[in-house]
C-alpha cells in the first residue's frame, strides 16, 4: 500500500522574487504611507502661530504627493502582480490595501478635486498669465486669478 514518494506542490511563476516584491510593496504601503502623510502634515503645521513659510508649503505639497503615490499606486502595481501571477491571497490584501487608501484619502480630504488640481498644478505649472487655457480651468478672460475681470492692466 505504499504510494510512493509526495509529490512537491506545483510551483507559482516567479517564485520567492515575486514573493518578496509582494512582501515589500505591503511594507512600503503599510509603513510609508501613513509616514509621508504625517510628515506632509507636520512640514505645514502651524508651530507657535507662525504660519508655514512658502517653502514649507511646497515641502508639504511634494510630501503628500509622494504619500498618494505610495497609497495608490503601491497596492495598485501589487495588486497586479498578484492577480499576474496567480496568488489569490496576496491579490486580496493588496485590493483591501487600495481600498483602505481610497477610503481613507476621502474621508481626510486627501483625495478630493482641489487636491488634484494642487497635483496637476505640481506637475505642470500653469503659464504666467499667458491667456492660454489648460483643460478644467474654465473660461479665459484674460485677468489673473483672483482679480476681477476688467481689472487687469491698463489699456494703451
Amino acid at each position: 500500500m505504499d504510494q510512493g514518494p509526495p509529490s512537491d506542490p506545483p510551483r507559482r511563476p516567479g517564485g520567492a522574487a515575486v514573493s518578496a516584491l509582494l512582501g515589500l510593496a505591503g511594507l512600503a504601503w503599510g509603513v510609508g504611507t501613513p509616514v509621508l502623510w504625517y510628515a506632509a502634515a507636520i512640514a505645514a503645521a502651524p508651530f507657535f502661530g507662525d504660519q508655514p513659510t512658502p517653502a514649507e508649503q511646497q515641502a508639504s505639497a511634494r510630501l503628500l504627493l509622494w504619500a498618494l503615490a505610495c497609497g495608490l499606486a503601491v497596492p495598485l502595481a501589487g495588486l497586479v502582480l498578484a492577480l499576474a501571477t496567480g496568488r489569490r491571497a496576496a491579490a486580496a490584501l493588496m485590493a483591501v490595501a487600495l481600498a483602505l487608501s481610497l477610503a481613507g484619502g476621502v474621508a481626510s480630504g486627501t483625495l478630493s478635486r482641489e487636491t488634484a488640481r494642487g497635483v496637476r498644478d505640481h506637475l505642470d505649472p500653469p503659464a504666467p498669465a499667458s491667456g492660454s487655457a489648460r483643460f478644467g480651468d474654465g473660461p479665459v478672460t484674460g485677468a489673473l486669478p483672483g482679480t476681477p475681470a476688467g481689472s487687469g492692466p491698463p489699456s494703451r
